[in-house]
């Protein structure tokens, strides 16, 4: 293979159909509907799972195009446009680990993504046993083991396939399949979705906290409620008592009120990164006469 090879050709467009189909099975889906929230986040997943392999193996932005939906199933027509920014025999390394050859090269951007989905499933989700395997593997050097382990570590990458699977949480759809052309590239069922499953680790702080508070506001459906104290925070009310004897209170009647509370504040960060988001729960919450609620 000359070094000059290139997929297909330096500053090149490419496009390359494929489609992603989620069924009931082999069944058709007789509605030929999905819900909106469900479709966007699936579809969302994947486009970022895409653009996040894009970047790290194929060296190229990746854009994803809905084309079409064909009746009988919820069948996505789409198609992924890049660019070939580099030489493609610097990545057959990689490519070679996913059992991709030279004669695949044309659709490598398609085959690559459904290869990794291939990975994880066969590996029953384990990122380590995976990482382990890329290591030991012969036909990776040292670049291209980084290139993979930062890409199987990565909590975009991660997070993406959890949102592209998501649809097999529903009780109307139990597969996702991705094909090319008409032939299957990589299905994924409802056995497999606790392997696409991620939950971000987090550093986590819990502060204990007593003021008076005065209520400011209070939602629609008395599920939040925000409140001025030492400070102003919406809060989620955990006392059973306050809330049986303010249930039948207009919000107005309500607003501007006082209350000694006592709660807890939830703070969480993902794990490396530099921002908190916190929630407040008060416990207990009581008149403001009523100052022994606090002892």
């Amino acid at each position: 293979m000359p070094d000059s090879l290139i997929l297909p050709g330096f500053d090149q467009r490419i496009e390359q159909p494929f489609t992603i189909c989620f069924s009931e099975s082999n069944q058709q889906i007789p509605s030929n509907s999905i819900g909106i929230d469900l479709y966007a986040r699936a579809l969302t997943g994947y486009q970022c799972f895409a653009q996040t392999v894009g970047k790290s193996i194929l060296k190229t932005d990746i854009d994803l195009f809905v084309e079409a939906e064909v009746i009988g199933s919820f069948l996505s027509k789409l198609k992924a446009v890049g660019t070939a920014v580099g030489q493609i025999s610097a990545l057959m390394g990689i490519l070679s680990f996913f059992g991709i050859s030279a004669q695949d090269i044309p659709t490598a951007y398609i085959k690559v993504k459904a290869a990794i989905i291939c990975t994880i499933k066969e590996n029953k989700g384990d990122i380590g046993d995976i990482v382990d395997k890329v290591n030991k593997s012969k036909k990776l050097d040292d670049l291209d083991k980084l290139i993979l382990i930062k890409l199987f570590n990565s909590e975009d990458m991660r997070e993406s396939l959890d949102k592209f699977t998501s649809p097999l949480d529903s009780q109307k759809f139990n597969k996702i399949t991705i094909s090319e052309n008409d032939n299957k590239l990589v299905s994924i069922d409802t056995n497999d979705r606790e392997y696409f499953i991620y939950i971000s680790p987090r550093d986590e702080k819990t502060e204990q906290f007593e003021d008076l508070v005065e209520i400011l506001y209070i939602s629609p459906e008395y599920t939040k409620w925000q409140f001025k104290g030492k400070t102003i925070f919406w809060a989620e009310i955990l006392d059973t008592n306050f809330l049986q004897t303010t249930r039948n209170k207009k919000s107005t009647e309500l607003k501007g009120k006082r209350y000694f509370a006592r709660g807890r504040k939830i703070s969480v960060r993902k794990q490396g990164g530099v921002n908190w988001s916190t929630q407040w729960f008060i416990d207990s919450i009581g008149d403001e006469t009523k100052q022994t609620l606090l002892i």
